[in-house]
């Protein structure tokens, strides 16, 4: 009887210690979305955002969501890097976004996107950009410092 215990007892705790690990590692993957910030002067009229990507891996990058009030995407590119020319080599994917209503822009706005294979959920990394808008006109209600 007290091997059996003894038994179910070892049994009982390397279940938990995998189950322990699968926590930490689900935690970790979580925690490992990348986040990135962009500093963007509001005199600007456009700002161009860089990403390194590799399409001939099937790997893109996809935007899935920004605030449409204050940013528009008017264009996607992808350019190749010059130093070397072989076929199969990275490069930049580059997207371009348009500021809305530039004196009354919030101090800052955050743009979803997700790096990975259409065929593979497994694959996908999804991005923060937080967007940090500079020069912005002081409020009338703020106090003076």
């Amino acid at each position: 009887m007290a091997s059996l215990l003894s038994l179910l007892s070892g049994h009982f705790m390397k279940s938990l210690n995998i189950l322990f690990g699968i926590i930490i590692l689900s935690i970790f993957n979580i925690a490992s979305a990348d986040t990135m910030t962009l500093d963007v002067d509001v005199n600007q009229s456009e700002f161009e955002l860089h990403l390194p990507a590799n399409p001939t891996t099937g790997y893109t990058w996809k935007v899935l969501s920004f605030d449409k009030t204050l940013l528009a995407l008017e264009k996607e590119v992808f350019v190749s890097d010059e130093k070397t020319h072989k076929i199969g080599a990275g490069g930049t994917r580059i997207y371009i976004f348009k500021l809305i209503k530039r004196n009354m822009l919030p101090a800052s706005t955050n743009i979803l996107l997700r790096y990975g294979r259409s065929w593979d959920d497994t694959s996908k990394q999804d991005t923060t950009v937080i967007v940090q808008f500079t020069n912005r006109p002081k409020s009338p209600d703020m106090p003076a410092t």
